[in-house]
């Protein structure tokens, strides 16, 4: 028998940034231990049972930092740090979930952006590597496993691409950062069975974010799912100032409505209520049901058509830097420019 409701919390927590990789076990210590002190206290005082940390909320983030340095401040996911959490999960119960840089010995020479949900297992439950990373927008030279679609599966097993984990909390699924500007990503998950939507991110004060506050409410709205983006509250210690956070971490339901937002950067955690009997006695109305109502099948042969981003860019040698993802999108550009003239 399934839970009807509960509480979530979003951590929106102050980040130590790694900036020297020698300092690497300490500042992941510092960060990890600051997130299980806030969620020690929403657990005591809001009897919260999911909970949800930021982007990078481990490492932080550097511009312009080479791939070996990237390599060295990576995790393991699972590892020492997700052992940590889990021994949390254990003793009160819960789920908690993150988004950290991850390598793999898999892929030696690569690093993922990955987000994870732990359970009250103490194990890794979920754990998926972000599709849409920032590496085309030139801010890191992450990988995607789109880059090395074909390798991927070898390599890795059958990993599915958007997974979903079915939990007495509902079916859960995770997004990271950029991944929320594209709209099939959450439908995808959704037609996976997802209901609610973690959106670990890291968005700074730069003049296209508050525009993502409207695309996170149309994500809920659209796909009549809960939806929940957690920012980090600033970066210490880093060469950029602490306001680079705009914080504004949000709860939405499934219509599209703030259930509690963080105003402004800064340390600082936001609950609300998730009621899985509501969720789906909505999904099963038909006004305004538009998963149930999408003539799927349609869109098909348009997007098989459509010349973008290949997949196994990158399957040959890893991205070395962040100006290549830029150099490839001008590639597309310059085909639909010569095709539409």
């Amino acid at each position: 028998m399934r839970d009807s409701s509960y509480v979530m919390s979003c951590l929106q927590c102050e980040i130590f940034v790694i900036q020297d990789p020698a300092d690497k076990d300490e500042l992941l210590k510092k960060n990890l231990d600051r997130s299980l002190e806030l969620a020690a206290y929403a657990a005591a005082t809001e009897q919260s049972r999911l909970f949800i940390l930021p982007e990078g909320w481990l490492q932080g983030f550097v511009p312009n930092r080479a791939l070996a340095d990237w390599l060295k401040v990576c995790i393991q996911i699972p590892g020492p740090e997700t052992d940590k959490l889990g021994d949390f999960c254990r003793q009160h119960g819960v789920y908690i979930a993150g988004a950290a840089f991850e390598k793999s010995d898999a892929w030696p020479d690569r690093f993922f952006n990955t987000a994870f949900i732990l359970g009250p297992s103490g194990n890794v439950e979920l754990k998926y590597r972000q599709l849409n990373p920032e590496t085309l927008n030139g801010l890191l030279p992450v990988t995607s496993p789109a880059d090395v679609l074909n390798e991927y599966a070898r390599r890795d097993g059958e990993v599915p691409l958007f997974p979903v984990l079915d939990t007495p909390l509902g079916r859960l699924a995770c997004l990271v950062g950029n991944d929320v500007n594209f709209f099939e990503h959450t439908r995808s998950l959704v037609l996976r069975g997802a209901e609610v939507v973690l959106h670990l991110t890291a968005e700074t004060t730069a003049a296209a974010f508050p525009v993502w506050e409207e695309m996170r409410r149309a994500r809920a709205y659209e796909n009549v799912a809960y939806f929940a983006s957690v920012n980090n509250g600033g970066l210490l210690g880093s060469s950029a100032p602490r306001v680079r956070s705009r914080g504004h971490s949000e709860i939405i339901d499934y219509e599209g409505k703030a259930l509690a937002t963080v105003d402004s950067p800064g340390e600082s955690a936001i609950h609300a209520t998730i009621s899985l009997q509501r969720l789906r006695h909505r999904r099963l109305q038909v006004r305004m049901n538009f998963p149930a109502q999408s003539k799927i099948k349609m869109y098909g042969p348009t997007y098989r058509k459509a010349d973008r981003i290949p997949n196994n860019a990158w399957t040959a040698r890893p991205i070395m830097s962040a100006g290549e993802g830029p150099e490839l999108v001008q590639k597309v550009l310059d085909k639909i420019s010569a095709s539409n003239p």
